[in-house]
């Protein structure tokens, strides 16, 4: 996983990306790029709670490597992606960290 996925400008340049290159079908470029935004943010989530000794194992492993598959992921899993697109983004002072 990488940090740079916190970042929902470079979310969507990776999502023209893969619509350019048709390596996905059914999803927009929207819905591509909040997939990626919420699998990093989840992603480095767990890695900054492990600083305070709290893993969620279950939850990194789920969010690295990235799912994607034709025609998106659930409706509720979609609702999720949208309500964590729409939070400002966070980041550390050297790098893209929560």
């Amino acid at each position: 996983m990488s940090d740079v996925y916190l970042s929902k400008d470079t979310c969507l340049a990776k999502a023209r990306q893969i619509l350019r290159d048709k390596a996905i079908d059914g999803m927009s470029e929207q819905q591509i790029a909040m997939e990626i935004y919420f699998h990093a943010a989840a992603y480095y989530t767990c890695v900054f709670l492990e600083k305070f000794h709290l893993r969620i194992n279950y939850i990194k492993r789920k969010a690295d490597p990235i799912d994607l598959a034709d025609n998106g992921d659930t409706g509720f899993r979609r609702i999720i992606y949208r309500i964590i697109w729409a939070l400002p983004e966070v980041r550390g002072k050297d790098k893209h960290e929560i």
